[in-house]
């Protein structure tokens, strides 16, 4: 690959210098051409000439991956007639990009002779709209700008957003497209449309009519090697400029990084933005040769994924983790094999890179650990149990369950799970309670646990690749208590308790199969109730401590706790609320009425009457 870069560079080169050329000679500007073409003063109201807004793209380089589509654009807009073109893209950085390019070519004088100068105008619909409300005022100012067009013989009038344009004439019972017909005959008239892929399959491709007068062209996601050969060319040029050096495998890494660690946008726009931002970057650090180790550490540092090596630390905390998820998570162990193996396979590098980290269902009574297995985790992944994401399925029981998670074009509503997604691309998504969600929901999960994405409202892919999916249910819950009872194991039964599940339609078969794996919890032993109630009398004992104040956690006060506040329906849950009304609620009463100060030691004992415990204190 970096032979292959360099002799490409000397080809390229080579060939640029060679202005006697056919292509090139076909491209040179020819004499006195821009010296009889009329005004626009009342597009100029709307519109804004990008020949002189070009220093303000964002697009900082010359070169670009789309090459063979603005060649396609250059074609279309240089025929003799009906040269007018869509450009059909997912989100508006594509298509504003792919014009960029074009205007670029133009005022370079290196377009066809057909389009030397051309003056490509973004007419700015949603200002327009919004300053009129009558149908003839708007008619009116539209034709008059058409004829503007039409009589100055070289603009290229560019909308921004055809379809909502479309839309605002029609909302003011006016037909945009009757108007646009006539002028569209026109050889002085040439128009570009910029539009989603959405909008332009269900509103434009099916009007045969607007079809025959215009072209399309589609911005599809670039290959992996069409944004390497962009990268390589854009190098150059910033090696030059910044006096950098750039390795072959940090050009990779990028390339490849952009596309796996991003959701958000076209995988070429998010490597040629890392290209971008790894400069200043670079610079702050002192780097002047950027190799892969570099690329690396900035990917870890924008997404807050672990990325490269892995150092010392990081190794002994992977090798830990079942320890360290025990520490919070009481008698659950077969889970937690589960969900540390899933991260130690994602870290290593040998997973399933179009799947999510790992997609478990975890299936037991309530009270038992599975969110708290959850929770714990995100606190291992991103530092902060706070920072699980979390929805409740019980929200999406109905038909629009999925498309409140994915949004909705109709009404442009953004979806609750794409925003998560893209807000987040790394930790654990839990989702309680999937029995209760629609069934078009569990379709939906069906095709992101198999192939890690799923299409939002635009049409625009959101990756869940770099998540732990943890979905939790309590259905079977009366069928492994009964289990229990009867002396067996819900972990071996566990192939009885999911047909179970699939004979009472609860779950389809094929929903299930898609889960990495179906974790049985069991209901929690005494013995584990009161390690339980130890861990949570432990956290109060710690938010004391921060007061001054000594909290004295006895066996007696962990096996009241354990006795009194679990029961058999809601397991372990119940504990925190009788810590509360019971424990915390007497340290309280205390604290307010000055009884309890820094440096008292706290304690409980069995009252005599009802064998509850009883605030016991001691001053300094």
């Amino acid at each position: 690959g970096a032979v292959n870069w360099v002799v490409y560079g000397i080809e390229y080169g080579e060939y640029s210098k060679r202005w006697w050329s056919e292509t090139n000679l076909s491209r040179l500007p020819g004499i006195a051409k821009d010296w009889g073409f009329g005004n626009t003063s009342t597009l100029d109201q709307y519109g804004w000439d990008l020949l002189y807004g070009l220093e303000f793209s964002s697009d900082l380089y010359e070169y670009s991956s789309r090459s063979n589509e603005i060649n396609q654009i250059e074609n279309i807009l240089a025929k003799q007639r009906e040269a007018n073109v869509f450009i059909v893209a997912d989100t508006a950085s594509e298509r504003l990009d792919t014009v960029w390019h074009l205007v670029r070519r133009i005022k370079d004088g290196v377009a066809p002779p057909a389009l030397e100068h051309k003056r490509p105008v973004l007419f700015n619909s949603a200002v327009f709209l919004s300053r009129f409300k009558e149908k003839s005022d708007l008619e009116t100012e539209l034709l008059k700008i058409f004829k503007e067009v039409q009589m100055a013989g070289n603009v290229i009038l560019i909308f921004d957003n055809f379809v909502p344009l479309v839309r605002g004439f029609e909302a003011l019972r006016s037909n945009f497209l009757e108007l646009l017909y006539p002028f569209l005959n026109s050889n002085s008239v040439q128009i570009i449309g910029l539009t989603g892929n959405d909008d332009f399959l269900r509103e434009i491709e099916s009007n045969a009519s607007l079809m025959t007068l215009f072209d399309r062209v589609f911005i599809r996601p670039l290959p992996t090697e069409s944004i390497i050969r962009n990268l390589e060319q854009t190098v150059w040029s910033i090696e030059e400029r910044y006096k950098l050096f750039f390795t072959y495998p940090a050009i990779l890494a990028i390339a490849l990084g952009a596309d796996k660690y991003f959701s958000v946008s076209d995988s070429g726009d998010k490597a040629v933005d890392l290209l971008t931002e790894i400069v200043p970057w670079s610079k702050q650090k002192g780097y002047g040769v950027i190799g892969q180790d570099e690329v690396e550490e900035l990917l870890q540092s924008k997404s807050g994924i672990p990325v490269g090596k892995i150092q010392a630390a990081e190794k002994e905390k992977l090798l830990g983790l079942e320890d360290n998820l025990a520490r919070r998570v009481i008698g659950q162990s077969e889970a937690l094999i589960q969900v540390s193996n899933a991260l130690r396979r994602a870290r290593s590098g040998i997973r399933n890179e179009k799947k999510p980290i790992g997609s478990f269902l975890f299936l037991g009574p309530t009270g038992v650990g599975k969110t708290e297995t959850a929770k714990a985790l995100a606190e291992i992944m991103v530092g902060d149990e706070k920072m699980l994401l979390r929805l409740d399925m019980a929200e999406f029981q109905t038909g629009e369950g999925a498309d409140n998670l994915i949004g909705t074009a109709a009404d442009g509503k953004p979806g609750l799970l794409a925003g998560l997604a893209r807000e987040h691309s790394y930790g654990v998504l839990l989702l309680d309670e999937l029995e209760k969600a629609h069934s078009d929901v569990h379709n939906l999960f069906l095709k992101i646990f198999d192939e890690g994405y799923f299409s939002d409202k635009t049409g625009r892919q959101v990756s869940l690749r770099n998540m732990i999916i943890i979905a939790t249910s309590n259905a079977g819950a009366d069928f492994i208590c009964q289990m229990v009872k009867a002396g067996k194991r819900p972990e071996d039964e566990a192939e009885t308790i999911i047909n179970n599940l699939v004979t009472r339609a609860i779950f389809k078969p094929e929903l299930l199969n898609r889960f990495d794996a179906v974790v049985i919890y069991h209901p929690l032993k005494e013995e584990e109730l009161r390690k339980i109630s130890r861990l949570m009398l432990g956290r109060l004992a710690k938010r004391l401590s921060e007061q001054g104040i000594t909290f004295m956690v006895s066996d007696y006060l962990v096996s009241s706790v354990a006795k009194l506040g679990a029961n058999e329906v809601f397991g372990a849950r119940p504990m925190q609320r009788f810590i509360q009304d019971h424990i915390e609620q007497q340290i309280a009463d205390s604290l307010i009425k000055g009884d309890i100060k820094s440096g008292s030691s706290l304690s409980f004992e069995p009252r005599r009457e009802t064998g509850e415990p009883e605030l016991v204190f001691k001053g300094k």
